[in-house]
């Protein structure tokens, strides 16, 4: 017999309870036990949230007891993530036509700019961060990191610090800050708030 914890929650409830437990498996599974009883147009919206979150859940794991990523991770919208997990889009999805003109423009630009990704990877590793050796490598990141600024939903320090972190590999950390900020300050953005305290924090515990 199928244990019903949340049987006597209304759906304003199970709302209220996904969004404070997206991140906790066993929480979203019962979730989604109690919402396969539930049959009204609000419920499957939630149903489907939920089941979303939990074929993607651990796909970015949390780093629970490494700051400031476990906060940065912990921060993210369902569009961040949502962009975090597929990254690098190399591949076009197959039902790309079913989007609206202009997000399939996005991401077929998008597959574009990800192409840069592996190159840009080989030589981080192979010459490290020393502009004299890897400006090309920096140059085309730079790039890379307008253009995930420029067309959203990455507009944040946070969020684009674990898209770079996971599209550009571990050894390019110490690179990040100056990335951000090279991006948010090209004429082809508009204004994107940053916080200049907690990305100068974050350099000086990452330099390299």
């Amino acid at each position: 017999m199928t244990q019903r914890r949340f049987a006597s929650f209304s759906i304003i409830a199970l709302e209220k309870l996904f969004d404070e437990k997206r991140l906790v498996l066993p929480e979203l599974e019962a979730i989604s036990a109690e919402l396969a009883f539930r049959t009204t147009t609000r419920s499957t919206k939630l149903k489907e949230r939920v089941l979303q979150a939990i074929s993607v859940f651990g796909s970015i794991a949390p780093p629970e007891d490494d700051p400031p990523w476990s906060g940065y991770e912990r921060s993210l919208n369902d569009a961040e993530r949502s962009l975090i997990l597929k990254a690098p889009v190399i591949a076009l999805a197959e039902n790309l036509n079913a989007l609206p003109l202009l997000n399939q423009g996005t991401q077929l630009a998008r597959a574009s700019e990800h192409m840069l990704v592996p190159h840009i990877r080989k030589e981080i590793e192979e010459r490290g961060l020393d502009f004299k050796l890897s400006s090309d490598a920096f140059g085309l990141a730079t790039r890379l990191a307008i253009f995930e600024l420029r067309n959203g939903p990455i507009q944040r320090w946070p969020s684009f610090a674990l898209l770079f972190r996971k599209m550009l590999g571990q050894k390019s950390v110490p690179w990040l800050p100056m990335l951000f900020l090279a991006a948010v300050s090209s004429p082809d953005l508009l204004s994107i708030d940053i916080d200049l305290a907690e990305i100068i924090a974050f350099r000086d515990d990452h330099r390299s």
